[in-house]
């Protein structure tokens, strides 16, 4: 029996944004910004395309909606799940991943 967590349930994908991906291959993963970027905030996740280095030893993997997710490790005990947008200004389009305290935010 595959958990929550197994299946992708903790992230949810906005539309733009997993088409943005399937585009580029759907493969993205999930890392976390250095401490010294503002300590006191907390764990804050950050998003790139692609499979990353060390995907079989410091990775998690999921898949939700056509789409392979690599979350570190380190942001593996976080409990609130992933949003993931994108944001789009004029033509530039970049993914953006958002820590929500409630599913479905």
């Amino acid at each position: 029996m595959r958990t929550e967590e197994e299946t992708g349930e903790r992230f949810s994908i906005e539309p733009a944004a997993r088409q943005f991906i399937l585009e580029r291959g759907g493969v993205i993963h999930i890392t976390m910004a250095s401490a010294n970027v503002n300590p006191s905030q907390g764990p804050t996740p950050l998003i790139d395309i692609g499979v990353p280095r060390g995907a079989g030893t410091k990775y998690l993997r999921f898949d939700r909606d056509d789409v392979a997710i690599y979350l570190t490790k380190a942001l593996s005990a976080v409990s609130g799940p992933f949003r993931i947008t994108l944001d789009t200004l004029w033509r530039l389009k970049k993914l953006a991943v958002h820590l929500t305290d409630q599913p479905g935010q």
